[in-house]
Protein backbone atom coordinates (compact mmCIF):
# COMPACT_ATOMS: atom_id res chain seq x y z
CA UNK A 1 0.00 0.00 0.00
CA UNK A 2 1.53 3.42 -0.96
CA UNK A 3 2.71 5.72 1.80
CA UNK A 4 0.33 8.47 0.72
CA UNK A 5 -2.61 6.30 1.74
CA UNK A 6 -1.56 6.37 5.39
CA UNK A 7 -2.33 9.25 7.71
CA UNK A 8 0.73 11.05 9.01
CA UNK A 9 0.43 9.29 12.43
CA UNK A 10 0.63 5.82 10.85
CA UNK A 11 3.59 6.79 8.70
CA UNK A 12 5.48 8.02 11.76
CA UNK A 13 4.68 4.88 13.77
CA UNK A 14 5.72 2.57 10.95
CA UNK A 15 8.96 4.47 10.33
CA UNK A 16 9.71 4.38 14.05
CA UNK A 17 9.00 0.63 14.18
CA UNK A 18 11.29 0.04 11.23
CA UNK A 19 14.10 2.05 12.85
CA UNK A 20 13.74 0.11 16.12
CA UNK A 21 13.82 -3.18 14.25
CA UNK A 22 16.88 -2.17 12.25
CA UNK A 23 18.73 -1.36 15.49
CA UNK A 24 17.76 -4.66 17.13
CA UNK A 25 15.38 -2.96 19.59
CA UNK A 26 12.62 -5.48 18.90
CA UNK A 27 10.43 -4.79 21.92
CA UNK A 28 10.20 -1.11 21.09
CA UNK A 29 9.55 -2.05 17.45
CA UNK A 30 6.75 -4.39 18.51
CA UNK A 31 5.05 -1.67 20.58
CA UNK A 32 5.24 0.74 17.67
CA UNK A 33 3.71 -1.85 15.32
CA UNK A 34 0.89 -2.47 17.82
CA UNK A 35 0.13 1.25 17.89
CA UNK A 36 0.11 1.40 14.09
CA UNK A 37 -2.04 -1.72 13.85
CA UNK A 38 -4.61 -0.30 16.27
CA UNK A 39 -4.68 2.84 14.19
CA UNK A 40 -5.68 0.76 11.16
CA UNK A 41 -2.49 -0.39 9.40
CA UNK A 42 -3.00 -3.80 7.79
CA UNK A 43 0.75 -4.29 7.35
CA UNK A 44 1.39 -3.52 11.02
CA UNK A 45 -1.41 -5.87 12.11
CA UNK A 46 0.21 -8.57 9.99
CA UNK A 47 3.61 -7.99 11.61
CA UNK A 48 2.06 -8.10 15.11
CA UNK A 49 0.22 -11.31 14.26
CA UNK A 50 3.38 -12.95 12.92
CA UNK A 51 5.25 -11.86 16.05
CA UNK A 52 2.66 -13.56 18.30
CA UNK A 53 2.75 -16.63 16.08
CA UNK A 54 6.54 -16.97 16.04
CA UNK A 55 7.26 -15.87 19.62
CA UNK A 56 10.21 -13.71 18.59
CA UNK A 57 9.66 -10.99 21.19
CA UNK A 58 6.79 -12.22 23.36
CA UNK A 59 5.49 -15.72 24.26
CA UNK A 60 3.69 -17.53 21.46
CA UNK A 61 -0.07 -17.01 21.48
CA UNK A 62 -1.94 -18.43 18.52
CA UNK A 63 -5.21 -16.81 19.62
CA UNK A 64 -3.70 -13.32 19.69
CA UNK A 65 -1.82 -14.03 16.47
CA UNK A 66 -5.09 -15.00 14.79
CA UNK A 67 -6.90 -11.88 16.00
CA UNK A 68 -4.25 -9.56 14.56
CA UNK A 69 -3.89 -11.56 11.36
CA UNK A 70 -7.63 -11.39 10.87
CA UNK A 71 -7.52 -7.59 11.25
CA UNK A 72 -4.99 -7.53 8.43
CA UNK A 73 -6.82 -10.15 6.36
CA UNK A 74 -10.11 -8.30 6.49
CA UNK A 75 -8.30 -5.27 5.08
CA UNK A 76 -7.15 -7.37 2.14
CA UNK A 77 -3.68 -8.40 3.30
CA UNK A 78 -3.04 -11.44 1.10
CA UNK A 79 -0.32 -13.09 3.17
CA UNK A 80 -2.39 -12.74 6.34
CA UNK A 81 -5.32 -14.40 4.55
CA UNK A 82 -3.10 -17.32 3.50
CA UNK A 83 -1.70 -17.81 7.00
CA UNK A 84 -5.19 -17.71 8.56
CA UNK A 85 -6.32 -20.39 6.10
CA UNK A 86 -3.42 -22.65 7.04
CA UNK A 87 -3.95 -22.20 10.79
CA UNK A 88 -7.67 -22.95 10.47
CA UNK A 89 -7.02 -26.03 8.36
CA UNK A 90 -4.54 -27.40 10.91
CA UNK A 91 -6.93 -26.75 13.81
CA UNK A 92 -4.48 -24.38 15.46
CA UNK A 93 -7.04 -21.58 15.74
CA UNK A 94 -10.82 -21.30 15.77
CA UNK A 95 -12.81 -18.76 13.76
CA UNK A 96 -15.18 -18.20 16.68
CA UNK A 97 -12.37 -17.79 19.22
CA UNK A 98 -10.58 -15.39 16.89
CA UNK A 99 -13.66 -13.17 16.57
CA UNK A 100 -14.04 -13.21 20.37
CA UNK A 101 -10.45 -12.05 20.73
CA UNK A 102 -11.10 -9.24 18.25
CA UNK A 103 -13.90 -7.84 20.37
CA UNK A 104 -12.41 -8.64 23.77
CA UNK A 105 -8.66 -8.03 23.50
CA UNK A 106 -6.62 -10.08 25.95
CA UNK A 107 -9.45 -12.48 26.79
CA UNK A 108 -7.55 -15.35 25.16
CA UNK A 109 -4.08 -13.97 25.78
CA UNK A 110 -1.36 -16.61 25.36
CA UNK A 111 -4.04 -19.20 24.47
CA UNK A 112 -2.71 -22.09 22.39
CA UNK A 113 -5.66 -24.46 22.50
CA UNK A 114 -6.27 -26.95 19.69
CA UNK A 115 -9.49 -27.13 17.72
CA UNK A 116 -11.10 -29.31 15.08
CA UNK A 117 -9.82 -28.48 11.58
CA UNK A 118 -12.07 -25.89 9.94
CA UNK A 119 -11.76 -26.61 6.23
CA UNK A 120 -14.72 -24.44 5.23
CA UNK A 121 -13.38 -21.20 6.74
CA UNK A 122 -9.86 -22.15 5.65
CA UNK A 123 -11.10 -22.50 2.06
CA UNK A 124 -12.83 -19.11 2.28
CA UNK A 125 -9.67 -17.25 3.34
CA UNK A 126 -7.47 -19.29 0.96
CA UNK A 127 -9.76 -18.44 -1.95
CA UNK A 128 -9.55 -14.70 -1.24
CA UNK A 129 -5.76 -14.86 -1.18
CA UNK A 130 -5.61 -17.21 -4.18
CA UNK A 131 -7.77 -14.90 -6.28
CA UNK A 132 -5.45 -12.06 -5.25
CA UNK A 133 -2.58 -14.01 -6.79
CA UNK A 134 -0.86 -15.71 -3.83
CA UNK A 135 0.83 -18.92 -5.14
CA UNK A 136 0.96 -20.32 -1.58
CA UNK A 137 -2.75 -19.71 -1.07
CA UNK A 138 -3.50 -21.22 -4.47
CA UNK A 139 -1.71 -24.43 -3.47
CA UNK A 140 -3.52 -24.51 -0.12
CA UNK A 141 -6.92 -23.98 -1.76
CA UNK A 142 -6.14 -26.73 -4.27
CA UNK A 143 -5.26 -29.06 -1.40
CA UNK A 144 -8.59 -28.37 0.33
CA UNK A 145 -10.53 -28.84 -2.91
CA UNK A 146 -8.83 -32.20 -3.57
CA UNK A 147 -8.45 -33.64 -0.06
CA UNK A 148 -10.89 -31.73 2.11
CA UNK A 149 -14.41 -32.75 3.21
CA UNK A 150 -16.55 -34.15 0.41
CA UNK A 151 -18.87 -31.11 0.12
CA UNK A 152 -15.85 -28.89 -0.59
CA UNK A 153 -14.18 -31.13 -3.15
CA UNK A 154 -13.80 -29.99 -6.74
CA UNK A 155 -11.03 -31.95 -8.47
CA UNK A 156 -10.98 -30.02 -11.79
CA UNK A 157 -10.80 -26.70 -9.91
CA UNK A 158 -8.11 -28.10 -7.60
CA UNK A 159 -5.99 -29.11 -10.58
CA UNK A 160 -6.29 -25.63 -12.09
CA UNK A 161 -5.30 -23.94 -8.83
CA UNK A 162 -2.31 -26.27 -8.52
CA UNK A 163 -1.29 -25.30 -12.06
CA UNK A 164 -1.54 -21.59 -11.28
CA UNK A 165 0.42 -22.06 -8.06
CA UNK A 166 3.16 -23.98 -9.87
CA UNK A 167 3.34 -21.27 -12.52
CA UNK A 168 3.83 -18.79 -9.70
CA UNK A 169 6.90 -20.68 -8.50
CA UNK A 170 5.36 -22.35 -5.44
CA UNK A 171 7.01 -25.70 -4.68
CA UNK A 172 3.84 -27.09 -3.03
CA UNK A 173 1.88 -26.13 -6.12
CA UNK A 174 4.40 -27.85 -8.40
CA UNK A 175 4.25 -31.02 -6.31
CA UNK A 176 0.45 -30.94 -6.18
CA UNK A 177 0.13 -30.43 -9.92
CA UNK A 178 2.61 -33.24 -10.61
CA UNK A 179 0.57 -35.62 -8.49
CA UNK A 180 -2.68 -34.38 -10.04
CA UNK A 181 -1.58 -35.32 -13.56
CA UNK A 182 0.46 -38.39 -12.59
CA UNK A 183 -2.32 -40.79 -13.65
CA UNK A 184 -2.06 -39.58 -17.26
CA UNK A 185 0.71 -41.71 -18.86
CA UNK A 186 1.25 -39.33 -21.76
CA UNK A 187 2.18 -36.56 -19.32
CA UNK A 188 4.98 -38.42 -17.56
CA UNK A 189 7.67 -35.94 -18.71
CA UNK A 190 5.58 -33.07 -17.28
CA UNK A 191 5.19 -34.92 -14.00
CA UNK A 192 8.95 -35.33 -13.68
CA UNK A 193 9.54 -31.70 -14.63
CA UNK A 194 7.19 -30.41 -11.96
CA UNK A 195 8.64 -32.80 -9.39
CA UNK A 196 12.11 -31.48 -10.22
CA UNK A 197 10.83 -27.92 -9.88
CA UNK A 198 9.60 -28.64 -6.36
CA UNK A 199 12.61 -30.80 -5.45
CA UNK A 200 15.07 -28.13 -6.58
CA UNK A 201 13.59 -25.88 -3.92
CA UNK A 202 14.23 -28.53 -1.28
CA UNK A 203 10.65 -29.62 -0.63
CA UNK A 204 11.11 -32.97 1.21
CA UNK A 205 7.95 -34.61 -0.16
CA UNK A 206 8.95 -33.66 -3.70
CA UNK A 207 12.44 -35.07 -3.18
CA UNK A 208 10.86 -38.33 -2.01
CA UNK A 209 8.42 -38.53 -4.94
CA UNK A 210 11.19 -37.77 -7.42
CA UNK A 211 13.36 -40.43 -5.78
CA UNK A 212 10.54 -42.97 -6.13
CA UNK A 213 10.06 -42.05 -9.78
CA UNK A 214 13.81 -42.25 -10.37
CA UNK A 215 14.05 -45.64 -8.67
CA UNK A 216 11.24 -46.94 -10.88
CA UNK A 217 13.01 -45.73 -14.01
CA UNK A 218 10.46 -43.01 -14.80
CA UNK A 219 12.93 -40.11 -14.70
CA UNK A 220 14.97 -40.89 -17.79
CA UNK A 221 18.41 -42.45 -17.58
CA UNK A 222 18.85 -41.72 -13.88
CA UNK A 223 19.47 -44.82 -11.81
CA UNK A 224 19.22 -46.06 -8.26
CA UNK A 225 22.32 -44.12 -7.21
CA UNK A 226 20.59 -40.88 -8.17
CA UNK A 227 17.46 -41.98 -6.32
CA UNK A 228 19.57 -42.75 -3.25
CA UNK A 229 20.97 -39.21 -3.27
CA UNK A 230 17.45 -37.79 -3.40
CA UNK A 231 16.37 -40.02 -0.53
CA UNK A 232 19.38 -38.80 1.46
CA UNK A 233 18.50 -35.15 0.91
CA UNK A 234 14.88 -35.72 1.90
CA UNK A 235 15.94 -37.79 4.90
CA UNK A 236 18.21 -35.03 6.15
CA UNK A 237 15.27 -32.63 5.77
CA UNK A 238 13.26 -34.79 8.16
CA UNK A 239 11.04 -36.78 5.75
CA UNK A 240 10.23 -40.02 7.58
CA UNK A 241 9.55 -42.23 4.55
CA UNK A 242 12.81 -41.07 2.97
CA UNK A 243 14.68 -41.78 6.20
CA UNK A 244 13.27 -45.31 6.12
CA UNK A 245 14.27 -45.90 2.50
CA UNK A 246 17.70 -44.30 2.92
CA UNK A 247 18.30 -46.43 6.00
CA UNK A 248 17.29 -49.58 4.14
CA UNK A 249 19.66 -48.77 1.26
CA UNK A 250 22.51 -48.29 3.72
CA UNK A 251 21.67 -51.52 5.54
CA UNK A 252 21.54 -53.53 2.32
CA UNK A 253 24.43 -51.78 0.59
CA UNK A 254 22.28 -51.09 -2.48
CA UNK A 255 23.55 -48.26 -4.70
CA UNK A 256 25.60 -46.96 -1.76
CA UNK A 257 28.39 -48.46 0.36
CA UNK A 258 26.94 -50.63 3.10
CA UNK A 259 26.90 -48.96 6.52
CA UNK A 260 24.99 -50.99 9.09
CA UNK A 261 25.38 -48.45 11.88
CA UNK A 262 24.21 -45.47 9.84
CA UNK A 263 21.47 -47.57 8.26
CA UNK A 264 20.05 -48.58 11.62
CA UNK A 265 20.30 -44.99 12.85
CA UNK A 266 18.22 -43.69 9.95
CA UNK A 267 15.69 -46.50 10.35
CA UNK A 268 15.36 -45.63 14.04
CA UNK A 269 14.79 -41.96 13.22
CA UNK A 270 12.09 -42.90 10.73
CA UNK A 271 10.49 -45.28 13.22
CA UNK A 272 10.45 -42.66 15.96
CA UNK A 273 8.85 -40.27 13.47
CA UNK A 274 6.01 -42.75 12.99
CA UNK A 275 7.09 -44.87 10.03
CA UNK A 276 5.74 -48.33 10.87
CA UNK A 277 7.77 -50.09 8.17
CA UNK A 278 11.00 -48.68 9.56
CA UNK A 279 10.06 -49.80 13.06
CA UNK A 280 9.38 -53.31 11.73
CA UNK A 281 12.80 -53.35 10.01
CA UNK A 282 14.53 -52.32 13.25
CA UNK A 283 12.68 -55.13 15.03
CA UNK A 284 13.91 -57.58 12.41
CA UNK A 285 17.47 -56.37 12.92
CA UNK A 286 17.30 -57.21 16.62
CA UNK A 287 15.50 -60.51 16.04
CA UNK A 288 17.95 -61.79 13.42
CA UNK A 289 21.17 -63.59 14.34
CA UNK A 290 24.31 -61.59 13.62
CA UNK A 291 27.67 -60.81 15.18
CA UNK A 292 25.79 -60.55 18.48
CA UNK A 293 23.01 -62.85 19.73
CA UNK A 294 19.47 -61.70 18.92
CA UNK A 295 17.92 -59.26 21.40
CA UNK A 296 14.29 -60.36 21.35
CA UNK A 297 13.23 -57.99 24.12
CA UNK A 298 14.40 -55.01 22.04
CA UNK A 299 12.90 -56.55 18.90
CA UNK A 300 9.53 -56.85 20.65
CA UNK A 301 9.55 -53.14 21.51
CA UNK A 302 10.04 -52.16 17.88
CA UNK A 303 7.59 -54.76 16.59
CA UNK A 304 4.97 -53.36 18.96
CA UNK A 305 5.63 -49.81 17.76
CA UNK A 306 5.24 -50.99 14.17
CA UNK A 307 2.15 -53.06 14.97
CA UNK A 308 0.49 -50.11 16.67
CA UNK A 309 1.15 -48.20 13.45
CA UNK A 310 -0.76 -50.83 11.50
CA UNK A 311 2.13 -52.99 10.24
CA UNK A 312 0.62 -56.47 9.84
CA UNK A 313 3.85 -58.45 9.54
CA UNK A 314 5.25 -56.82 12.68
CA UNK A 315 2.02 -57.66 14.49
CA UNK A 316 2.44 -61.30 13.47
CA UNK A 317 6.06 -61.33 14.67
CA UNK A 318 5.01 -59.79 17.98
CA UNK A 319 2.26 -62.36 18.35
CA UNK A 320 4.68 -65.22 17.78
CA UNK A 321 7.09 -63.79 20.38
CA UNK A 322 4.26 -63.69 22.92
CA UNK A 323 3.25 -67.21 21.94
CA UNK A 324 6.68 -68.64 22.68
CA UNK A 325 7.57 -66.25 25.51
CA UNK A 326 10.65 -65.04 23.64
CA UNK A 327 11.79 -61.61 24.79
CA UNK A 328 8.37 -60.97 26.32
CA UNK A 329 6.21 -62.79 28.87
CA UNK A 330 4.49 -65.85 27.44
CA UNK A 331 0.92 -64.72 26.89
CA UNK A 332 -1.39 -66.68 24.59
CA UNK A 333 -4.15 -64.08 24.85
CA UNK A 334 -1.78 -61.31 23.75
CA UNK A 335 -0.41 -63.54 21.01
CA UNK A 336 -3.92 -64.19 19.74
CA UNK A 337 -4.73 -60.47 19.79
CA UNK A 338 -1.84 -59.57 17.51
CA UNK A 339 -2.22 -62.62 15.28
CA UNK A 340 -5.92 -61.80 14.80
CA UNK A 341 -5.03 -58.21 13.89
CA UNK A 342 -2.44 -59.37 11.37
CA UNK A 343 -4.61 -62.14 9.95
CA UNK A 344 -7.63 -59.86 9.57
CA UNK A 345 -5.48 -57.63 7.37
CA UNK A 346 -4.69 -60.52 5.04
CA UNK A 347 -1.28 -61.65 6.33
CA UNK A 348 -1.13 -65.28 5.18
CA UNK A 349 1.54 -66.34 7.66
CA UNK A 350 -0.50 -64.94 10.56
CA UNK A 351 -3.52 -66.85 9.34
CA UNK A 352 -1.44 -70.01 9.22
CA UNK A 353 -0.18 -69.41 12.77
CA UNK A 354 -3.68 -68.72 14.03
CA UNK A 355 -4.94 -71.84 12.29
CA UNK A 356 -2.27 -73.94 14.02
CA UNK A 357 -3.48 -72.61 17.35
CA UNK A 358 -7.02 -73.57 16.35
CA UNK A 359 -5.86 -77.07 15.39
CA UNK A 360 -4.12 -77.54 18.76
CA UNK A 361 -7.03 -76.18 20.79
CA UNK A 362 -5.23 -73.02 21.96
CA UNK A 363 -7.55 -70.59 20.15
CA UNK A 364 -11.22 -69.79 20.56
CA UNK A 365 -14.35 -70.60 18.59
CA UNK A 366 -14.26 -67.20 16.88
CA UNK A 367 -10.77 -68.00 15.62
CA UNK A 368 -11.87 -71.38 14.28
CA UNK A 369 -14.76 -69.78 12.41
CA UNK A 370 -12.57 -67.01 11.02
CA UNK A 371 -9.84 -69.45 10.01
CA UNK A 372 -12.29 -71.68 8.23
CA UNK A 373 -13.79 -68.71 6.42
CA UNK A 374 -10.35 -67.48 5.28
CA UNK A 375 -9.39 -70.92 4.01
CA UNK A 376 -12.74 -71.35 2.25
CA UNK A 377 -12.47 -67.98 0.51
CA UNK A 378 -8.87 -68.56 -0.55
CA UNK A 379 -9.69 -72.12 -1.64
CA UNK A 380 -12.51 -70.83 -3.84
CA UNK A 381 -9.94 -68.51 -5.39
CA UNK A 382 -7.76 -71.49 -6.27
CA UNK A 383 -4.95 -71.02 -3.72
CA UNK A 384 -3.51 -74.57 -3.35
CA UNK A 385 -2.27 -73.96 0.20
CA UNK A 386 -5.72 -72.74 1.24
CA UNK A 387 -7.31 -75.74 -0.48
CA UNK A 388 -5.05 -78.05 1.52
CA UNK A 389 -5.73 -76.24 4.79
CA UNK A 390 -9.47 -76.35 4.16
CA UNK A 391 -9.15 -80.09 3.54
CA UNK A 392 -7.41 -80.47 6.90
CA UNK A 393 -10.28 -78.63 8.59
CA UNK A 394 -12.78 -80.96 6.93
CA UNK A 395 -10.76 -84.06 7.79
CA UNK A 396 -10.26 -83.06 11.42
CA UNK A 397 -13.56 -81.32 12.08
CA UNK A 398 -11.80 -78.00 12.79
CA UNK A 399 -14.45 -75.29 12.89
CA UNK A 400 -16.77 -77.43 10.76
CA UNK A 401 -18.43 -80.84 10.85
CA UNK A 402 -16.06 -83.63 9.88
CA UNK A 403 -16.52 -84.59 6.21
CA UNK A 404 -13.86 -87.02 5.02
CA UNK A 405 -15.31 -87.39 1.54
CA UNK A 406 -15.09 -83.63 0.97
CA UNK A 407 -11.65 -83.59 2.59
CA UNK A 408 -10.43 -86.25 0.14
CA UNK A 409 -11.69 -84.18 -2.80
CA UNK A 410 -9.88 -81.07 -1.58
CA UNK A 411 -6.69 -83.03 -0.82
CA UNK A 412 -6.78 -84.37 -4.36
CA UNK A 413 -7.29 -80.86 -5.78
CA UNK A 414 -4.35 -79.46 -3.80
CA UNK A 415 -2.18 -82.49 -4.59
CA UNK A 416 -1.66 -81.20 -8.13
CA UNK A 417 0.60 -78.48 -6.65
CA UNK A 418 1.49 -79.50 -3.08
CA UNK A 419 3.48 -82.64 -2.19
CA UNK A 420 2.12 -82.58 1.37
CA UNK A 421 -1.44 -82.63 0.00
CA UNK A 422 -0.55 -85.57 -2.24
CA UNK A 423 0.79 -87.40 0.81
CA UNK A 424 -2.46 -86.83 2.72
CA UNK A 425 -4.52 -87.92 -0.26
CA UNK A 426 -2.43 -91.09 -0.40
CA UNK A 427 -3.23 -91.71 3.28
CA UNK A 428 -6.95 -91.32 2.57
CA UNK A 429 -6.63 -93.91 -0.21
CA UNK A 430 -4.58 -96.28 1.94
CA UNK A 431 -7.05 -96.12 4.84
CA UNK A 432 -10.28 -95.80 2.87
CA UNK A 433 -11.21 -92.51 4.52
CA UNK A 434 -13.64 -90.60 2.33
CA UNK A 435 -12.66 -92.71 -0.71
CA UNK A 436 -12.57 -96.45 -1.42
CA UNK A 437 -9.39 -98.21 -0.32
CA UNK A 438 -6.81 -98.39 -3.10
CA UNK A 439 -3.35 -99.40 -1.97
CA UNK A 440 -1.95 -99.24 -5.49
CA UNK A 441 -3.11 -95.65 -5.96
CA UNK A 442 -1.88 -94.77 -2.49
CA UNK A 443 1.56 -96.16 -3.34
CA UNK A 444 1.59 -94.10 -6.55
CA UNK A 445 0.73 -90.86 -4.75
CA UNK A 446 3.29 -91.52 -2.04
CA UNK A 447 5.91 -92.05 -4.74
CA UNK A 448 5.13 -88.73 -6.45
CA UNK A 449 5.20 -86.85 -3.14
CA UNK A 450 8.45 -88.57 -2.12
CA UNK A 451 10.05 -87.52 -5.41
CA UNK A 452 9.19 -83.92 -4.49
CA UNK A 453 11.03 -84.30 -1.18
CA UNK A 454 8.10 -85.11 1.14
CA UNK A 455 9.64 -87.11 4.04
CA UNK A 456 6.35 -88.48 5.36
CA UNK A 457 5.46 -89.79 1.91
CA UNK A 458 8.89 -91.42 1.52
CA UNK A 459 8.42 -93.19 4.85
CA UNK A 460 4.89 -94.33 3.99
CA UNK A 461 6.02 -95.63 0.59
CA UNK A 462 8.98 -97.40 2.21
CA UNK A 463 6.61 -99.26 4.57
CA UNK A 464 4.41 -100.35 1.66
CA UNK A 465 7.42 -101.55 -0.34
CA UNK A 466 8.83 -103.39 2.65
CA UNK A 467 5.59 -105.22 3.37
CA UNK A 468 4.39 -105.65 -0.19
CA UNK A 469 1.23 -103.60 0.32
CA UNK A 470 -0.22 -102.34 -2.95
CA UNK A 471 2.47 -103.97 -5.08
CA UNK A 472 5.73 -105.94 -5.08
CA UNK A 473 8.11 -106.04 -2.11
CA UNK A 474 11.37 -104.14 -2.46
CA UNK A 475 13.36 -103.90 0.77
CA UNK A 476 16.38 -102.28 -0.89
CA UNK A 477 14.34 -99.40 -2.31
CA UNK A 478 12.48 -99.11 0.99
CA UNK A 479 15.78 -98.69 2.83
CA UNK A 480 16.79 -95.93 0.41
CA UNK A 481 13.52 -94.11 1.00
CA UNK A 482 13.86 -94.46 4.78
CA UNK A 483 17.35 -93.01 4.64
CA UNK A 484 16.19 -90.04 2.57
CA UNK A 485 13.41 -89.28 5.04
CA UNK A 486 15.67 -89.84 8.07
CA UNK A 487 18.17 -87.34 6.72
CA UNK A 488 15.32 -84.82 6.70
CA UNK A 489 14.70 -85.51 10.39
CA UNK A 490 11.76 -87.94 10.15
CA UNK A 491 11.69 -89.98 13.37
CA UNK A 492 9.57 -92.77 11.86
CA UNK A 493 12.10 -93.31 9.07
CA UNK A 494 14.92 -93.42 11.64
CA UNK A 495 13.01 -96.10 13.52
CA UNK A 496 12.49 -98.06 10.29
CA UNK A 497 16.23 -97.97 9.56
CA UNK A 498 16.90 -99.23 13.06
CA UNK A 499 14.57 -102.16 12.44
CA UNK A 500 16.17 -103.00 9.08
CA UNK A 501 19.74 -102.76 10.41
CA UNK A 502 18.74 -105.13 13.22
CA UNK A 503 18.68 -107.95 10.66
CA UNK A 504 14.95 -107.94 9.85
CA UNK A 505 13.28 -108.32 6.44
CA UNK A 506 16.24 -110.28 5.10
CA UNK A 507 18.62 -107.36 5.46
CA UNK A 508 22.17 -107.85 6.77
CA UNK A 509 22.52 -106.95 10.45
CA UNK A 510 24.49 -103.85 11.42
CA UNK A 511 23.82 -103.54 15.13
CA UNK A 512 25.83 -100.32 15.76
CA UNK A 513 23.94 -98.60 12.94
CA UNK A 514 20.66 -100.01 14.21
CA UNK A 515 21.34 -98.68 17.70
CA UNK A 516 22.31 -95.26 16.34
CA UNK A 517 19.14 -94.88 14.28
CA UNK A 518 16.91 -96.14 17.10
CA UNK A 519 18.53 -93.72 19.53
CA UNK A 520 18.01 -90.79 17.16
CA UNK A 521 14.37 -91.78 16.69
CA UNK A 522 13.85 -92.12 20.43
CA UNK A 523 15.45 -88.72 21.06
CA UNK A 524 12.84 -87.24 18.72
CA UNK A 525 10.05 -88.73 20.78
CA UNK A 526 9.35 -91.92 18.83
CA UNK A 527 7.82 -94.17 21.50
CA UNK A 528 8.16 -97.45 19.57
CA UNK A 529 11.87 -96.77 19.04
CA UNK A 530 12.31 -96.40 22.78
CA UNK A 531 10.64 -99.76 23.41
CA UNK A 532 12.68 -101.57 20.76
CA UNK A 533 15.89 -99.92 21.93
CA UNK A 534 15.40 -101.38 25.40
CA UNK A 535 15.54 -104.89 23.89
CA UNK A 536 18.20 -104.26 21.28
CA UNK A 537 21.12 -106.72 21.06
CA UNK A 538 23.63 -103.88 20.93
CA UNK A 539 22.35 -102.86 24.36
CA UNK A 540 23.19 -106.33 25.67
CA UNK A 541 19.57 -107.26 26.25
CA UNK A 542 17.35 -109.75 24.44
CA UNK A 543 17.50 -110.39 20.71
CA UNK A 544 15.99 -108.38 17.89
CA UNK A 545 12.24 -107.80 17.74
CA UNK A 546 10.13 -110.29 15.87
CA UNK A 547 8.77 -109.74 12.38
CA UNK A 548 5.23 -109.00 13.57
CA UNK A 549 6.49 -106.38 16.04
CA UNK A 550 8.72 -104.81 13.39
CA UNK A 551 5.87 -104.67 10.84
CA UNK A 552 3.59 -103.02 13.38
CA UNK A 553 6.28 -100.52 14.22
CA UNK A 554 6.88 -99.68 10.57
CA UNK A 555 3.23 -99.00 9.96
CA UNK A 556 3.30 -96.75 13.00
CA UNK A 557 6.38 -95.05 11.60
CA UNK A 558 4.71 -94.45 8.27
CA UNK A 559 1.77 -92.70 9.88
CA UNK A 560 3.44 -91.22 12.95
CA UNK A 561 2.85 -87.65 11.87
CA UNK A 562 -0.78 -88.05 10.86
CA UNK A 563 -2.09 -87.33 14.35
CA UNK A 564 0.10 -84.24 14.43
CA UNK A 565 -1.01 -83.01 10.99
CA UNK A 566 -1.81 -79.34 11.19
CA UNK A 567 -2.25 -76.31 9.04
CA UNK A 568 0.58 -75.82 6.60
CA UNK A 569 2.25 -72.47 6.09
CA UNK A 570 1.82 -70.30 3.03
CA UNK A 571 5.49 -70.93 2.20
CA UNK A 572 4.77 -74.58 1.34
CA UNK A 573 6.56 -75.22 -1.95
CA UNK A 574 4.46 -76.39 -4.84
CA UNK A 575 5.49 -79.28 -7.03
CA UNK A 576 4.96 -79.53 -10.74
CA UNK A 577 1.45 -80.66 -11.70
CA UNK A 578 1.10 -84.38 -12.19
CA UNK A 579 -1.67 -86.76 -13.19
CA UNK A 580 -3.95 -88.01 -10.47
Amino acid sequence: MPWAAFPRFLRLRLKRAARYAARGRHRQAFKAYVQAARAGSAEAAFVVGRTYLEGRVIPISRADAASWLQRAAEQGHTEAQAILAELLLQGLISDEATRTALHRPGSLFHSNASFAPDAANAASWARRAAEAGSPQAQALLAHILSHGPEPLRDIPAAREWYRKSASGGCSQGALGYALAIAEEPARAPEVIAYLRQAADKGLPSALYCLARATEQGLAGAAGLADAAELYRRAAEAGHAASQARWGALLMDGVAVPQDLVAGETWLRRAALAGDAGAAARVGQIYAAPGPLPPNYAEAALWFERAAQGGHREAARSLGLLHLSGTGVPRDTAEALRWLRFSASGGDAAARDALARLVATGQAEAQDAAATLNWFRQAAEGGDPVAVFNYALCLAGGIGIARDEAAAARYFRQAAVRLPVARYHYGLMLAEGRGVPVSLAKARRHFALAAQAGQAEAATALGEMLLNGRGGARDATRAATLFRQAAERGHAGAMYALGVLHSGNYGQPADLPAAKRWLQEAAQRGHAQAGLVLGHHPACRVAGPPGLAQARSGLQHAAQADLAKATITGSTEKASKPADM
